[in-house]
């Protein structure tokens, strides 16, 4: 079977700092895999890099096994994979409805703008119910649900989120979890980033990054299993 996305040997740098070294891992379809390291191990470099905002200086990077350097970010979000950032960036000054509509791609075939709003609004209802709110004046869990949501206006095949519970009580952490475990049951694969280690409980698979490079990986028994996460990341 054709990786959703593959990814090998893949360095990044700014201005001369290694961000990322040599590192590969492939996502299959309707899997959870998660990334998992600390503040600075570049994980946020790793998902920009994928989405085409930031140039490797090593490596490749393929989606359904056609190569994604090089492409724009529009371009690779037409080929099936959604980023949704750190700090969930909602435009606070529009409405719901308007950051939904705003994330829409026109395409050949796909859903009308109104079928996919009305889509999100179905898998999360409090969205809804504020459609017409200024999304500034949402709530943490609703700015991150419409986040979400913005990432799954055009159906894609891989949602990739950065730190999705970054700045969020922890019941409000488990809410989105559970929304994201939903969207995976869906059939859409995740590439879930996060230093929350309670992530590992969606995970399939995934692996631990460290000073930019892979420290640990393997399936979700053995990394939650492993002294290294345990001890750096449960406090066990």
């Amino acid at each position: 079977m054709t990786a959703l996305l593959e990814v090998r040997g893949l360095s990044v740098s700014y201005g001369g700092l290694r961000a990322l070294k040599d590192v590969s891992f492939s996502v299959a379809p309707g899997e959870c895999f998660v990334l998992l390291g600390a503040n600075g191990a570049g994980k946020t470099s790793l998902l920009r890099c994928i989405g085409g905002l930031v140039r490797p200086v090593a490596g490749a990077i393929s989606g359904n096994g056609l190569s994604l350097l090089g492409l724009r970010p529009s371009a690779i979000a037409h080929r099936g994979i959604a980023h949704v950032p750190e700090g969930r960036r909602v435009f606070p000054h529009l409405s719901v409805f308007e950051n939904l509509s705003v994330s829409w791609l026109r395409r050949p075939g796909g859903p009308t703008l109104p079928d996919a709003v009305e889509r999100i609004y179905g898998m999360f209802p409090r969205l809804a119910e504020r459609r017409h709110q200024l999304a500034g004046t949402l709530s943490g869990g609703e700015q991150q649900a419409l986040a979400i949501g913005r990432g799954l206006m055009n159906s894609p095949s891989l949602l990739m989120l950065d730190e999705p519970s970054l700045g969020l009580a922890p019941v409000i952490t488990r809410q989105v979890f559970s929304q994201l475990n939903s969207i995976r049951e869906s059939g859409i694969a995740l590439l879930l980033v996060e230093q929350n280690a309670s992530s590992l409980d969606l995970a399939t698979r995934g692996l631990v990054l460290a000073n930019g490079s892979v420290a640990l990986a393997g399936s979700r028994d053995n990394l939650r299993d492993s002294a290294f996460v345990r001890r750096a990341y449960l406090g066990l």
